[in-house]
């Protein structure tokens, strides 16, 4: 049996406590920190990605006198670049002009395509225009893979912007309103 001295003198000791409780309580804050961290890196790739899109969108509607497979290019690089510092070589861009039929109906005008995996969605762009008149629809995927994607996984990333054409009804493709 303890003697009731050796017993309070335990009691006391508070000798390597600190280090104790640390030592219990660091994984627990070095788990939140790498999970806030993934939290914002997943949150800044998906402003990015909705930044990539409507510039690429805008951009494209803006060319009055018409678009060609260059100048495509050029704006899927500057999209690339919103990306920054996130790695864009896996984006993949559709880009399309959507017209409208007599009866309102969206039909393919053209679509320029960079990487794979990204598609033309023409329900999206139904009733937002009459016969003559056409919207730009960009649409992009991205695989975004975290820094802790053993734990969580990866996540791919899609969205879709729709702009109007401002200066004229329907922007050219290589001067083409129309495939082929």
């Amino acid at each position: 049996m303890m003697r009731p001295k050796l017993r309070r003198s335990f009691a006391a000791a508070q000798g390597g406590a600190a280090a104790l409780e640390f030592a219990l309580v660091a994984p627990l804050l070095i788990t939140a920190l790498l999970g806030a961290a993934e939290a914002f890196d997943l949150l800044r790739a998906s402003g990015k990605i909705v930044a990539a899109a409507n510039t690429i969108a805008e951009l494209t509607a803006e060319g009055q006198n018409g678009q060609t497979t260059a100048s495509l290019g050029s704006i899927v690089a500057a999209a690339q670049q919103i990306l920054s510092p996130l790695p864009s070589t896996t984006l993949a861009v559709s880009i399309a002009s959507i017209g409208y039929d007599a009866n309102g109906k969206a039909m393919l005008l053209w679509q320029y395509s960079s990487g794979t995996g990204a598609t033309v969605d023409l329900t999206k762009a139904a009733g937002l225009g009459s016969a003559g008149t056409s919207v730009i629809e960009a649409s992009l995927v991205y695989p975004f893979t975290p820094m802790i994607s053993a734990y969580v996984g990866a996540h791919t990333f899609r969205e879709t912007a729709l702009s109007r054409p401002r200066l004229v009804p329907e922007v050219t493709y290589n001067g083409k309103t129309q495939y082929p």
